[in-house]
């Protein structure tokens, strides 16, 4: 739940909550996914349980945002797929019951998109990641 200090307001034509602290819904909250198979398909799925929080400060741009993903809620709606993917093979969710996504910096583009740069933590190994890419 947001603490706020002030109205909602306007930057760089993106309409921003107020300054304050905000936790992501897991309830109404998901995360979905798309990789290529076998060069001709693509496999479609989704994590159903995540949490995390989102900071929003004076400056936009200061903002942060850290994000926490259960593995273990792998969907792709075929479950012999989804069996396999929570196996030591891919996600292996009895050692990493959980993918993290930790900003460390915020930028824009020219007609005002969001860049938001992270780290991001799977089966162990952190990469810096950018999204949207």
């Amino acid at each position: 739940m947001a603490k706020p200090q002030e109205k909602s307001r306007v930057f760089l034509g993106n309409l921003l909550p107020a300054v304050g602290e905000y936790q992501i819904d897991p309830i109404h909250t998901f995360t979905e996914f798309a990789v290529q198979h076998i060069l001709v398909g693509q496999v479609q799925g989704r994590f159903n349980l995540v949490s995390g929080k989102i900071r929003i400060t004076d400056d936009p741009l200061l903002s942060t945002i850290e994000f926490i993903v259960d593995t273990a809620s792998v969907d792709t709606h075929h479950p012999d797929r989804d069996t396999d993917l929570r196996s030591p093979r891919f996600f292996d969710v009895e050692k990493y019951p959980r993918m993290t996504f930790i900003s460390t910096g915020i930028k824009t583009e020219p007609k005002g998109q969001f860049i938001v740069e992270g780290n991001l933590t799977l089966r162990g190994v952190t990469q810096q990641v950018t999204c949207p890419q």
